[in-house]
């Protein structure tokens, strides 16, 4: 929906250039460039015999933003033709040579030679050239339409004979020749009456001129000078009745131009801060309230002209969205539910215009936006569900125009992220399953347009997520790779297409992120690298492309993160400093870029080293105000405690108090914040771990109740939300640990006993979900460890219930090293309650049963030290409980030993050598027998399990 609302407010106007022996192909490109939002023209006029046609036609292309010169043997033959291209030329018009039947290089016109084709000769490629034609004519747009508006300007001092009343003043000429001064690489020359029109101007200006504001405070001005400008000549033309219909003509013209040019201001202004980051509030809202009051006079002038009240709409929408990024949530809601009640009342005078259902659909969708964000789900939906039943109704009165058809699916987009935020998977998931059907039936219908099979592979995208969060990983899989299928073929139609090679990427980073957290990592990577691959390759073919670079950096941190996962240090370490070497590079171009510093804060952060902190607090001591900063940076400063940690407990607490104190202010300026709250709950956890490990049993258990109640706020928003119920049970085992630290026995049990009874509302919610399963086995796990030396029969209960729950999950997947691992554990901990209770039949059967599956785990993954260490303990239970113990014993030293010898033992596990080694020689002292060992071991105390029996 956004880009068909940007579409209207920037629209370029096209002049097409042809012969009339073209005519079909010139009204077919006619009719695709008006259904993309363009504002395109032929001339259709026969021109007769003496007819002063060059007025005509030079109207025609002075008023164009571009000319498309549709080439073939007659158009390059044709006078008018070249006339039309010379007087483009002349008017520094951006042209577009497009080749509908191919011709000579050398018979191509002069004008024309220069430029870069667009071959539209094959009707197979007919819908990938014209993507490329769009995208050329989007370029710069709004530089391209203001060249366009200031040569109207200059004309019309032109035709007044250059009088002094028609020039720029104040900072309206400054903003005409700062708009001068940045051209755009390869965007056309101002022309020579450009150029007199402003040096006049300048010469001419008066002390009026007392000083000049640049950047946005100049963007404000300038739309207030055009505004009183425009209704001077409105008053001026009811004063002079005597020339009623010249200035009548006057003024409105004038009156258009000051409402396009202020369209188009607004729009440069929002451009200007879309990729600025640290905007100080109190700035930002002088500089809006400068520019509104432009608008608003513009509106008295005239309160009647419905594209006033439109435009007043956009402006409220762009700065709404500027105070959204400035971090000022409730400013930008008010903001947009300003312009939602002058697109109500436009639609109360117009209800079937397509304009202005647009505009309330863009505002409805921006203010979900905001209420999604703040945790008003309810809110947010029924903003989105409003903007769906416009959608459908504007695509049901245009059924053969695409662009509302595909309305309705950017809605249904939108009310399927609200239900899954809310928790409603299944409402999102039939929401995004509409659109994909609605997408693959136009895909059937217009067979091969890259348009909507780009769509289908960013709903498969959306139906992937939704599986993937109810742990479907099959489903989510098949989702994903077949939006990769669509993305290779788009790429193999047009390698040259970069925002289909960017589209690539984004489907391989999806993916590795699913093999990952699957434990397939060797593929997860594999999909890591090809799209940093695909990343690097763009910046081959534009290494001055900053975005592109950024990319680059940006894949290598996602590399790094999975290194990182796999401890893999030195090789996660080379990834980040890679990443951190290009953000650099971007930072030192410009060094005021301070979106660029903030990435480079991000670089650091993954190194978590305290340049991060540094660059942080420079980026904070500019603008304390702004939230994002304040935000991420304690997201770095929480890396840099967890790194400390390790060796340095109380540095590590104190950067946790400061994340804490960062977090206390963020949720104070903004209740309404989920996401804040939900930060702050998480620090709180890790002060409790800290306090935890610095023995502070107490400390710890206050820390994480007052998380807690956090989390039963949160959660208290919104009860059917799963993923705000797991926070709480996250908590409450913790909360539980620390008690038992505590010899709070009594209050482990009844943290323990909620985390259970919570996750088992969860489990029975979403069945299918073998998380969710797996969570309530390790709730019931804790509960039998807690009872076991207190109560055997309420343990073994527990036990049995987590055992058929393993046994569940092993049915679906016996292939599942890591189920089957967890009714080994199981079997463990039964065997442990049934030696304490007498029951040894039972417990051996159970030991012996968990030994022959630790055995083969341990064969099928040798190099899996988990699975080595779980088969140490078991041997050493068996043994210990009198089955083969000294074979058993000897068989778990050796296992010890090989992988001691390579490092891959803690120093806790180190220990175990000894006790089993003890254990092995008492057993050897009952048995009376002397050891005899051979000479490869003769340097233990027991024999290794090569040597002869004893």
């Amino acid at each position: 929906m956004a880009s068909d609302i940007q579409a209207s407010k920037t629209i370029a106007r096209v002049f097409i250039s042809y012969s009339r022996k073209d005519v079909a192909f010139a009204q077919k490109l006619t009719a695709a460039l008006t259904e993309r939002g363009f504002e395109a023209y032929l001339d259709s006029k026969d021109i007769a015999p003496g007819e002063p046609w060059q007025e005509r036609l030079g109207g025609l292309i002075r008023s164009a933003d571009t000319v498309v010169f549709v080439i073939s043997p007659d158009s390059i033959r044709s006078p008018v033709c070249g006339w039309e291209a010379t007087e483009a030329r002349s008017l520094e018009k951006r042209i577009l040579p497009v080749v509908h039947r191919r011709v000579e290089d050398a018979a191509v016109p002069e004008a024309l030679g220069r430029l870069n084709f667009i071959f539209m000769d094959d009707s197979a490629s007919f819908d990938t050239q014209f993507a490329l034609l769009v995208e050329a004519i989007e370029t710069d747009l709004g530089w391209i339409r203001q060249h366009t508006r200031i040569a109207d300007l200059a004309a019309a001092w032109a035709a007044h004979g250059r009088r002094p009343a028609d020039l720029l003043r104040g900072q309206a000429l400054e903003q005409v020749e700062l708009w001068g001064a940045t051209r755009p690489k390869n965007a056309p020359e101002p022309t020579e009456l450009h150029r007199q029109f402003i040096t006049e101007s300048r010469r001419s200006a008066t002390r009026r001129q007392r000083y000049a504001v640049i950047g946005a405070l100049g963007v404000a001005a300038v739309s207030g000078a055009l505004a009183f400008y425009a209704n001077d000549q409105r008053i001026e033309a009811v004063a002079q009745r005597q020339q009623a219909d010249q200035q009548r003509d006057t003024a409105q013209r004038n009156f258009r131009l000051a409402r396009e040019t202020l369209d188009g201001i607004i729009v440069q202004f929002a451009e200007g801060f879309k990729n600025t980051v640290g905007v100080r509030g109190d700035v930002l809202q002088r500089v809006l309230a400068r520019a509104r009051d432009a608008l608003d006079r513009l509106a008295n002038a005239a309160p009647d002209d419905p594209a006033v009240q439109r435009s007043r709409v956009v402006m409220l929408s762009e700065f709404g969205d500027m105070l959204r990024k400035a971090g000022d949530g409730p400013a930008a809601l008010k903001t947009y539910q300003e312009g939602e009640a002058i697109a109500r009342a436009l639609i109360a005078r117009f209800p079937d215009g397509p304009q202005v259902n647009l505009l309330l659909s863009s505002s409805l969708d921006r203010i979900g936006d905001m209420k999604l964000q703040a945790g008003d789900a309810p809110g947010a939906l029924a903003a989105y569900e409003e903007n769906l039943s416009i959608s459908r109704k504007m695509a049901a009165q245009n059924q053969d125009t695409p662009s509302f058809q595909r309305g309705v699916t950017l809605s249904l987009d939108r009310v399927g992220y609200a239900k899954l935020q809310a928790g409603d998977s299944g409402g999102a998931l039939k929401a995004f399953e509409e659109t994909l059907a609605i997408r693959r039936e136009f895909a059937a219908r217009d067979v091969g347009n890259p348009e909507w099979l780009r769509d289908i592979a960013v709903s498969l995208d959306e139906i992937g997520g939704v599986r993937q969060r109810s742990g479907d990983v099959a489903a989510t899989l098949k989702a994903y790779e077949e939006a990769l299928a669509i993305r290779r073929e788009l790429t193999k139609r047009d390698e040259t297409n970069t925002n289909w090679q960017r589209d690539l990427s984004v489907s391989l980073k999806k993916l590795g992120a699913v093999r990952s957290r699957s434990n397939n990592v060797a593929r997860a990577l594999d999909d890591f690298e090809q799209s940093l691959k695909i990343s690097r390759n763009l910046v081959r073919i534009d290494p001055a492309n900053t975005d592109w670079q950024r990319d680059v950096a940006l894949a290598l941190l996602e590399i790094g993160e999975v290194r990182a996962g796999q401890n893999d240090t030195s090789r996660a370490l080379a990834a980040f400093e890679d990443s951190l070497k290009i953000l650099q590079g971007l930072s030192a171009r410009d060094p005021t870029n301070t979106a660029w510093k903030w990435d480079v804060s991000l670089g650091f952060g993954r190194i978590a080293d305290d340049d991060s902190i540094a660059i942080w607090r420079e980026l904070t001591a500019r603008n304390q105000a702004n939230t994002i900063w304040q935000s991420g940076g304690s997201t770095n400063l929480m890396r840099l405690a967890f790194l400390k940690s390790r060796n340095d407990v109380p540095g590590a607490m104190a950067t946790y108090q400061e994340v804490l104190a960062i977090r206390r202010a963020l949720v104070q300026r903004d209740e309404n914040n989920i996401e804040w709250w939900r930060d702050l709950a998480l620090v709180l956890e890790r002060v409790g771990d800290i306090q935890l490990r610095s023995n502070r049993a107490g400390d710890a258990v206050a820390a994480y109740l007052e998380g807690l109640d956090i989390r039963r706020a949160v959660a208290a928003r919104d009860v059917s939300n799963a993923q705000w119920q797991q926070d709480i049970c996250v908590n409450l085992g913790l909360l539980g640990d620390a008690r038992l630290r505590n010899l709070d026995n009594a209050g482990a049990m009844l943290a323990y006993e909620e985390e259970r009874d919570i996750r088992r509302l969860l489990a029975g919610r979403d069945a299918a979900n073998p998380q969710r399963q797996r969570d309530l086995w390790q709730s019931h796990i804790k509960i039998g460890d807690t009872l076991s030396n207190r109560d055997a029969a309420r343990a073994l209960l527990s036990f049995d219930e987590a055992m058929r729950i393993a046994r569940g999950l092993q049915a679906r997947d016996a292939a599942n090293t890591l189920w089957q691992r967890d009714v080994s554990v199981t079997l463990e901990r039964q065997s442990d309650v049934w030696l304490k209770t007498g029951e040894k039949p039972a417990a051996l059967k159970a030991l012996e049963d968990a030994l022959a599956i630790r055995r083969q785990l341990a064969a099928r993954n040798a190099t899996n030290n988990l699975f080595q260490t779980d088969l140490v303990i078991s041997l050493f239970k068996t043994g210990s409980a009198g089955v083969q113990p000294r074979p058993r014993f000897a068989e778990a030293l050796s296992i010890l030993r090989k992988l001691d010898a390579v490092g891959n033992l803690s120093p806790a596990q180190k220990l175990w050598i000894g006790t089993i080694e003890t254990a092995f020689n008492m057993e050897a002292a009952r048995s009376g027998k002397r050891l005899r060992p051979c000479l490869p071991c003769s340097r233990f105390r027991a024999p290794l399990p090569e040597c002869p029996p004893w």
